[in-house]
């Protein structure tokens, strides 16, 4: 319900205030070439993970590896597309809601950060997900059991 509200609430401020609505399809534009490339990196880990059945079975080796590459290569080609608009639509960088490189520069930081997230988590916590790859197999007994 807060969420709702909330939403509700940045609506409304969206049709009385225009600079906001700039932002927020700035802000929209932007996540859209992460959310892109998330989904598109998921479908190739997908691809990639369930690649024996194509040798197995045809039928599920489409749905489980074609469909997910080709829908990999449409979102890397969509959010490539939307990129290279944003970096050709402005000659000069600007923080305004209408300039392309301030469009791609907004993803690009939020990639680099995740980039700096993981090395923390390698280099100066020494996770142990980086050293023993536990929780990354998803036919291990361990992460199908439920917890009591």
């Amino acid at each position: 319900l807060l969420i709702g509200a909330l939403a509700v609430a940045v609506a409304a401020l969206a049709l009385v205030i225009p600079r906001l609505a700039d932002m927020i399809m700035a802000t929209v534009n932007a996540v859209g070439i992460v959310v892109a490339l998330s989904y598109a990196l998921t479908a190739l880990a997908a691809a990639a993970r369930f690649r024996s059945l194509l040798r197995e079975d045809w039928r599920q080796g489409v749905r489980a590896v074609v469909l997910p590459a080709l829908s990999a290569l449409a979102l890397l080609g969509l959010g490539g597309y939307l990129g290279w608009s944003f970096y050709t639509s402005a000659d000069h960088f600007e923080v305004s809601a209408d300039n392309g490189w301030f469009l791609l520069t907004t993803p690009l930081v939020m990639i680099v950060s995740g980039f700096v997230a993981a090395g923390w988590a390698k280099y100066v916590r020494r996770s142990p997900y980086f050293r023993t790859g536990e929780g990354t197999d998803a036919d291990a007994p361990q992460l199908l059991s439920t917890p009591n």
